[in-house]
């Protein structure tokens, strides 16, 4: 087991500590569980020594992330702020559903965003920055977590 709290959170960071704790202590998880900072799980994934980790994501961190993106853009209209209570339930549930049905809820979520106004930069913020990332990001194999953990 392994914590790290870090002043930096960029890839080449993360990179850095990866490459200590492997040249150091031959860390070598099967199962590496974190909030849902992007530049760790980019580096987790480009690690060579990674190829087979499961790396799950913490949802209460990527609701936080989601949510105060939402207050950041919308926190002075409260109508907009009730309706931004509606489609973050609707990105929770991006971690619960198969990673192989995951591209088409992005799109049921972007079509929502459609039907209110007002919230161009919020479904921008989302095409741009959250949903071009890895559908294995939101999600992991249930199935092959269960086969490491009995190994």
């Amino acid at each position: 087991m392994c914590f790290v709290l870090l002043k930096y959170l960029d890839e080449e960071t993360y990179n850095q500590i990866i490459l200590y704790l492997t040249e150091n202590f031959q860390f070598l998880p099967k199962i590496i569980h974190s909030d849902f900072e992007i530049s760790l799980a980019i580096a987790i994934k480009k690690n060579i020594h990674f190829k087979k980790v499961i790396h799950s994501r913490c949802l209460f961190h990527y609701s936080q992330m989601i949510r105060n993106k939402l207050k950041k853009i919308y926190n002075k209209n409260k109508k907009l702020n009730r309706i931004s209570i509606e489609i973050l339930r609707n990105l929770e549930l991006l971690c619960f559903i198969s990673v192989k049905k995951i591209q088409a809820f992005k799109e049921i979520i972007l079509k929502k965003i459609d039907e209110f106004e007002g919230l161009n930069e919020f479904k921008n913020y989302l095409k741009n920055y959250i949903f071009k990332l890895d559908n294995s990001i939101y999600n992991y194999d249930k199935l092959q977590l269960r086969k490491y953990l009995k190994s």
